[in-house]
């Protein structure tokens, strides 16, 4: 195993104000999903899930989630505190 993991892909360098906006634009029927993929610069791939709905903000965070939910963590942490 890896003492020091370095990434090797960085995240997605779009914001997501774009991708809201994009969204909003191609669901309104503003503009086609390729060209708002062109526009911001977004993956055509990428949007398609976000206007599908197929893709939503989970976590802030890269990577499978954690075994329990914060919510139950801070429960147990202040149980045993």
């Amino acid at each position: 195993m890896v003492r020091t993991y370095k990434r090797k892909t960085l995240p997605p360098s779009y914001p997501k104000e774009d991708i809201n906006t994009t969204v909003e634009n191609v669901k309104s029927g503003r503009t086609t999903l390729y060209r708002a993929a062109k526009l911001y610069k977004i993956p055509t791939a990428a949007l398609c899930k976000h206007v599908k709905g197929l893709k939503g903000v989970k976590s802030q965070t890269l990577g499978r989630p954690t075994a329990l939910p914060f919510h139950e963590k801070k429960k147990l942490h202040s149980v045993l505190s």
